[in-house]
């Protein structure tokens, strides 16, 4: 049950080891949040503070966050009581002063523009998440919500902003029932949720952040209005709650999580490396571990606000990070001018340097420096070697995980990319060679590919690499008859790589795939995501760009054979390993299987000529027998892959870059 206490989950015991490196104090701060809905009833807020100072007494400091202006009663009597709100009167005027100087920096190019970074974070927030910072010192958090989304997200910046336990952490909220997946993540916080019976605010009817789904009912309905200050003659009959008993100076404080990850990334979500990112991020927090999730696109192109809705819900349900910052080109003169400074240490002369050094020109803007700065960090997690140099700052010479995803130097090979200064195709070995140099930084990296790690041994110690292919999680698709005709199903994002292996599919294949079906009904080829955006000269008949979908799932158990006609990149083929765990039979090049253990490559099989390629297809679609054996070959390419239990040696190599200063496991 929500009110009962909450025995959290096993963790290591931090506090014997840090107490005696940082001795904690005793808690003199009780902080009070208040949602737009409460914040909007002054009388109301004023009701629950006095209530609570009435019941705690003088011992502490109470600080008040309304998301709106708070026009209830001054706050009178023993009990320190600060109120922080959106401006009014003459710190109104006063604020407008300071933000037409800020514009004005920001005109001249002097500070971060707003429009180059979004966060996680709503604005008015930067006070309160300033206040959380010291969370060593706040004997309880109390967050009063219609939408226990927002408590949860306060609840989680509580976490990671704590060296071993938190404050008590509740949340009030008129609702009588939670969406599942919130009740689940307040229960692993440690969140108590309290229902407030006083009907003063309209209760918010609970949907998931990523559908439907079941709710968990909320039991125990308190007051916390005194009825001196607050007379209840429309409200249910409960009893009055006593906070001595939820959040008294004698309860031992709940147990953080056992890790805060720092987790730096190109801001891809809508494709393979977004996939990898999502399983990244669950995997994380089955590990009892919130992140600190950084996402990079370095391009000038401004943030649209209207859009920004829908950006931060798709990062928090994908990642569902404690704390999220996505950065463009930045357009501050002075950070820019910092990262040019760094060219005579190291003029980029390579295209992977060139890369590296394009993605440090991101923004970092204030709020996200002093946010990480102040964070209990416990890993430092990195995608890609090009983010190292924006990342650089932030790791402040900690040890650190670096996840390759792939050699980004066989791709430029592949791709035919030209060298900005030279307009030249770089040497492949001093490509390599610099990208190498950087990567070679981090304690602890990680490829996708055997094959790529043999490139990666010829400049860094073996013994530091290790091979992980993060996998999905799928639930394997129902077996189905061979539709009449067959339904094929091609997955990509819009990327030079894929734009070149499906213009080869749809010019050497599928036209012959045409031919050989005569008078007969050909199958029908549905092409989802984002690579429509790159085939716009491409005319091919019984072809449906389907375009970015919500969910995959529908078109994998709908189709009939999965193609996987890659020719060129690096690293794995995440498109394949969703293939093959959804359990549908597959039909791949060869170089669509780079990276995959060598059973399961035998396991899947593979065609490279395209006439050969074309006559597998229609054998697969037209014979029962041979789609079946198509079937039984991924299922047992699927086990194949789950029995190499990557995710553990992922685990151990995580392990052995915890940031100094925490303890191991």
């Amino acid at each position: 049950m929500f009110d009962q206490q909450l025995a959290p989950p096993e963790k290591i015991d931090l506090e014997s080891v840090l107490l005696a490196e940082r001795p904690l104090g005793e808690r003199k701060r009780v902080v009070l949040v208040f949602d737009q809905a409460y914040s909007e009833h002054g009388l109301a807020v004023y009701g629950a503070v006095h209530l609570l100072t009435g019941q705690l007494g003088d011992t502490f400091s109470y600080e008040v966050f309304c998301s709106s202006t708070y026009r209830g009663p001054k706050f009178a009597g023993a009990a320190r009581v600060t109120v922080s709100q959106p401006e009014h009167g003459l710190t109104a005027a006063f604020a407008r002063i300071l933000k037409r100087i800020r514009r004005s920096l920001i005109s001249y190019h002097v500070i971060e523009s707003p429009e180059r970074w979004e966060s996680n974070l709503e604005q008015g927030e930067e006070k309160l998440l300033e206040c959380i910072f010291d969370a060593d010192n706040i004997q309880a958090l109390v967050v009063f919500s219609t939408d226990p989304a927002f408590a949860l997200r306060i609840s989680r910046l509580a976490h990671i902003y704590a060296s071993v336990e938190t404050p008590h952490l509740t949340v009030v909220t008129p609702n009588d029932r939670l969406d599942a997946r919130t009740a689940a993540d307040l229960k692993w916080l440690g969140v108590r949720v309290l229902r407030d019976g006083d009907l003063v605010v309209g209760r918010r009817q609970a949907v998931a952040a990523d559908g439907p789904a079941p709710d968990e009912l909320i039991p125990s309905v308190f007051s916390f209005l005194p009825a001196r200050e607050y007379p209840r003659q429309l409200t249910n009959p409960s009893k009055q709650v006593h906070w001595p008993a939820w959040i008294g100076r004698d309860l031992p404080n709940p147990a953080r999580v056992r890790d805060v990850v720092l987790f730096v990334r190109p801001d891809w979500m809508n494709c393979g490396s977004g996939t990898t990112f999502e399983n990244l991020a669950r995997w994380f927090r089955e590990r009892d571990a919130l992140l600190i999730d950084v996402g990079i696109w370095p391009y000038r192109a401004n943030f649209d606000s209207a859009g920004r809705p829908v950006r931060i819900k798709s990062e928090q349900n994908q990642i569902r990070a404690a704390l999220y910052f996505s950065a463009r080109m930045s357009t501050s003169l002075p950070h820019l001018t910092r990262q040019f400074a760094g060219l005579f240490r190291r003029f980029p002369w390579t295209l992977a340097r060139q890369k590296s050094f394009q993605h440090s020109l991101a923004a970092k803007p204030g709020l996200m420096r002093r946010a990480i700065r102040h964070a209990k960090i416990t890993h430092i997690y990195i995608n890609h070697y090009f983010t190292y140099d924006y990342a650089r700052e932030f790791i402040a010479g900690r040890p650190f995980f670096l996840d390759t995803h792939d050699v980004q130097t066989v791709n430029f090979i592949h791709y035919n990319q030209l060298n900005a200064l030279t307009r030249r195709v770089d040497r492949f070995d001093d490509s390599l060679r610099d990208e190498m140099e950087i990567a070679g930084v981090a304690q602890r990296l990680c490829f996708v590919s055997s094959e790529e790690i043999d490139l990666a041994a010829r400049y860094i110690d073996r013994d530091r690499l290790d091979y992980v292919l993060p996998l999905p999680r799928v639930v394997p698709c129902l077996a189905k008859p061979l539709a009449a005709p067959a339904r094929l199903l091609i997955v990509a994002s819009n990327n030079a790589g894929n734009v070149q292996n499906l213009h080869w599919f749809l010019t050497h294949v599928w036209p012959v795939v045409l031919r050989l079906c005569g008078d007969q009904p050909s199958p029908l080829l549905r092409v989802c995501g984002s690579i429509d955006r790159g085939m716009t000269d491409i005319e091919a008949a019984g072809v449906d760009f389907v375009g970015v979908v919500p969910e995959l799932r529908p078109y994998y158990d709908e189709c009939d054979l999965v193609i996987l006609p890659v020719i060129v990149g690096g690293g794995v083929a995440i498109k394949t390993l969703e293939a093959v765990l959804h359990e549908r039979p597959v039909l791949a090049t060869r170089h669509a299987l780079r990276g995959l253990p060598c059973s399961v490559v035998e396991a899947i099989g593979h065609e490279d000529d395209p006439l050969e390629f074309a006559k597998s297809l229609l054998a697969i679609v037209t014979d029962s027998l041979r789609h079946s054996a198509q079937v039984e070959r991924s299922r047992r390419a699927s086990e194949l892959l789950i029995r190499h239990s990557f995710y553990d040696v992922l685990g151990r190599g995580v392990d052995s870059v915890r940031v100094p200063s925490r303890p191991p496991l």
